[in-house]
């Protein structure tokens, strides 16, 4: 007889098949303790080749809602009839003590309970879907509300739709539509505080003569932001008093390495294959191109020796040289792509940082991107490519926050006082200077060097 543990378990009741059977075929063990298949015939197993068997599952039924549900009304319909015959005690032959009813209801809801079971997938999630307590994700939610598959649909939707608005009404009703897709991208405030930009700007693109009116409509309330602002500004106080230390020797000598695999990279040019770039002993990840690897490489350089956020390196700053000296332009948030501030750097060749910054421009083509695109694109994947090429457990962020230590102690430091710090740190970092609050450098103060 064959070993097998289906065939052993055949012995105790169950029923099986050979794993290259149709679907519907199978064997089991009668009253008579002989093997039988599907349709009652002897099966002698002491002949039978087959090696591989599994137990036997019963087909799933297909049928789409409307048939369960007719199948189900159908069922409940006849058990009602019996009970209002037991009822009646009308031609039912039965005795009167045993409540059938009870007993065709407890065979109605195995029965319904086995079609469920059986139900193909694409009916259970149908059936899923039109249950309103179910949570949804951000991707479930934009589809059911808008029709479309992705947040940039939406935007453009959005935009398409303000251009048709002919009055005061239509811009309201058009509003109020996408208001709640500002909540659809995630539970951070932060992050429905961002789409609202976004939606913003959008409105400030279509600039017609209801612009005011729906930029008004679409407003966060004041009252929101102070408590965003304040909640924000205790969680910076709580980090700037036990303050997170970072080894300065251990960055240095990491960004050293990186800075020798840049040259290296330099040397092989810019049409370097996969082939020579694995051979040179630069890093490269799973499923990467070149240009990407190289991208990841220069901009983690430029972060740490510049201290200038993602979207910058990948869209807005310019490194420029005037007669004074060099500057950067285009800080993000330091009154438009025009702005500039004097240049500071870790690594004072500006040439290469300039060189690095032009070659990651033509490896990642961000001309048709708003900064918001470019950070919500890049930002995770350009953090977890900084993990995996130098080992550090930190962020773009975190450089920022890095450089700006460093480069106080390095260039800044006269008196030590916190207020020169803010105001070195603020200057560097192209924030505007407020003496009367909390000041965003302070977001910068976080870490510091171990001594």
């Amino acid at each position: 007889m064959v070993k097998n543990t289906a065939i052993q378990k055949m012995m105790d009741g169950a029923k099986v098949r050979a794993t290259k059977w149709e679907q519907g075929k199978y064997i089991y063990l009668n009253d008579s303790m002989q093997i039988v298949d599907n349709e009652g015939k002897p099966f002698n197993i002491k002949n039978c080749k087959e090696k591989s068997w599994e137990l036997y599952k019963e087909p799933e039924i297909s049928c789409d809602n409307k048939e369960l549900v007719g199948m189900i009304k159908k069922l409940l319909d006849e058990v009602n009839e019996l009970k209002k015959a037991i009822n009646n005690k009308d031609n039912v032959d039965v005795d009167v003590d045993v409540d059938v009813g009870y007993i065709a209801e407890s065979v109605a809801d195995e029965v319904v309970s086995a079609v469920k079971s059986s139900l193909k997938d694409e009916i259970k999630e149908a059936v899923r879907e039109e249950d309103p307590t179910n949570e949804f994700s951000s991707a479930e939610a934009i589809k059911i509300f808008y029709g479309v598959d992705s947040p940039g649909q939406v935007k453009e939707m959005f935009k398409d739709e303000l251009l048709k608005c002919n009055d005061k009404r239509d811009v309201a009703k058009t509003v109020s539509k996408f208001i709640p897709f500002c909540w659809m991208g995630g539970r951070k405030i932060k992050t429905v505080a961002r789409y609202y930009a976004d939606m913003r700007n959008i409105i400030k693109e279509v600039n017609d003569e209801y612009m005011e009116y729906a930029l008004e409509l679409f407003a966060v309330p004041k009252e929101a932001y102070e408590r965003i602002k304040q909640i924000d500004t205790k969680k910076v106080l709580e980090k700037l008093e036990s303050k997170e230390t970072f080894d300065e020797k251990e960055i240095e000598m990491t960004m050293e390495q990186v800075k020798k695999w840049i040259l290296k990279a330099m040397e092989l040019g810019d049409d370097v294959s996969i082939e020579e770039w694995k051979a040179a002993g630069l890093p490269m990840q799973k499923q990467q191109t070149v240009e990407r690897a190289r991208a990841y490489l220069y901009a983690i350089y430029l972060a740490y020796a510049t201290g200038r956020r993602i979207t910058e390196i990948l869209k807005t700053l310019e490194i420029v040289k005037k007669e004074d000296g060099w500057y950067y332009k285009g800080i993000a948030k330091k009154g438009g792509n025009d702005s500039e501030i004097k240049a500071v750097a870790l690594d004072d060749d500006f040439e290469l940082l300039s060189k690095l910054l032009q070659q990651i421009r033509k490896d990642i083509d961000t001309k048709n991107m708003t900064n918001a695109q470019v950070n919500s694109k890049f930002n995770h994947i350009f953090n977890r490519a900084l993990k995996n090429i130098t080992g550090l457990k930190y962020t773009f962020h975190d450089l920022r926050e890095i450089f700006a230590e460093m480069a106080y102690l390095k260039f800044g430091k006269k008196n030590g006082s916190d207020r020169e710090k803010e105001d070195y740190i603020s200057d560097i970092l192209g924030h505007e200077i407020n003496k009367d609050r909390l000041v965003s450098a302070n977001h910068y103060m976080t870490k510091e060097a171990e001594k």
